[in-house]
């Protein structure tokens, strides 16, 4: 399960994914309310969500192959399909109109235009790297893990679009959560490796 919080400070609200319910859920810390929303695809496996700056939900379904988005205030749910099968969308992230994904199968960071639907995918440098979770900058730069790669990179997305990767120092680490401090650190988790890791 994972669970997201709103940034808007009227409401205090908690997005929540629930893979084996197939559904959506909200939580309003303020009235203590649960609303829950099914999602159209049978077993899509949703795996992780993100909230953008209009409080739109958006989540990746593993075994749906798709990425999908609920407004919580209308409960209006859709879904787009990944332009490689069997990709097994994980992690995702929201910055202003783009949505950031991992296809932790298609060894691949998917890329869409929430305004346009405009989608793009764009293949790691290293092969069968497994990217895994991922985090933006404050320039909507994505940072990942690659699970099988021991590997971070970081994708300049705004200028050259290109990756650069630094291997982490525990072979078979199998580097997985991530998270920035500021614009100074990247914290990362290896699941292997038993460690805590910083960039």
């Amino acid at each position: 399960m994972t669970v997201r919080r709103t940034d808007n400070e009227a409401r205090f609200a908690y997005a929540i994914v629930a893979p084996r319910a197939n559904q959506i859920g909200k939580l309003d810390s303020h009235s203590g309310t649960f609303t829950e929303y099914p999602i159209p695809t049978l077993g899509s496996q949703p795996w992780d969500v993100a909230i953008g700056s209009d409080d739109a939900v958006w989540f990746t379904e593993r075994s749906g192959n798709k990425i999908g988005k609920v407004v919580p205030e209308t409960g209006t749910m859709v879904e787009y399909p990944l332009l490689t099968p069997n990709a097994d969308p994980t992690s995702i992230g929201v910055k202003g109109t783009e949505v950031w994904f991992t296809e932790t199968a298609a060894d691949k960071l998917g890329w869409l235009e929430a305004e346009t639907l405009a989608s793009y995918e764009f293949s790691l440098p290293t092969p069968d790297s497994r990217p895994q979770d991922l985090v933006l900058t404050s320039y909507g730069n994505p940072w990942l893990t690659e699970r099988e790669g021991d590997k971070l990179a970081v994708f300049l997305a705004s200028t050259i679009q290109i990756f650069t990767e630094v291997p982490v120092q525990t072979a078979g680490g199998e580097p997985y959560g991530i998270a920035l401090e500021g614009r100074t650190a990247v914290w990362f988790t290896e699941r292997l490796g038993n460690r805590l890791g910083r960039y």
